[in-house]
């Protein structure tokens, strides 16, 4: 996977020969601009916001063989600056998004408290990219999921895959679902 990109003084000064401001910068906090983040990076973002703050080391398992099989470094919390009173919002929202009414609500599995969020990312070279991030239950989180594609029909089946997988993955892991969720 590559480097996600987050633009500095030094960008726009070049971009707008130091004639920029705040409001240039603006959509850089919905996602937009110069922003460029990796599917790993959001799904990251996803565990830090599930968590409240805090996120292990993304990494790929092919066998676990006891607690001991793995390194240390893969257990071990890295928190964020930010104090986890403040997610209970984002938290609220992206599971009203599934749950109430929204772009999200294709992800809503009764009995299985989801959490979610549509985005869209933009694509100067084609198609526009939607994306959905999730991550289920509610509290305590067991996974996160990102689905990546492209175009509007794509949109509309992305949160409905999340949730599927997100139980498929909450089943395995030995939580207990309601019946009929798989």
């Amino acid at each position: 996977e590559g480097n996600g990109y987050v633009p500095d003084r030094s960008y726009y000064d070049r971009q707008y020969r130091g004639s920029w401001n705040s409001l240039t910068v603006i959509s850089l906090a919905i996602g937009q601009d110069a922003l460029g983040c990796t599917p790993l990076q959001l799904a990251n973002l996803a565990a830090i916001v599930a968590n409240r703050g805090y996120y292990y080391i993304p990494h790929i398992v092919k066998k676990i063989e006891g607690q001991d099989s793995l390194d240390r470094r893969f257990y071990e919390r890295h928190y964020t600056k930010v104090d986890p009173k403040h997610f209970e919002p984002i938290v609220d929202g992206m599971w009203r998004g599934v749950n109430v009414g929204g772009t999200s609500t294709a992800a809503r599995l009764e009995g299985l408290d989801v959490c979610g969020k549509t985005g869209t990312a933009e694509n100067p070279r084609g198609r526009d990219h939607s994306t959905f991030l999730s991550f289920a239950p509610m509290a305590p989180a067991y996974h996160t999921a990102l689905s990546p594609g492209a175009g509007r029909r794509y949109s509309a089946m992305s949160p409905a895959f999340a949730s599927g997988v997100s139980a498929a993955f909450c089943s395995m892991s030995g939580a207990i679902l309601p019946p009929g969720i798989l």
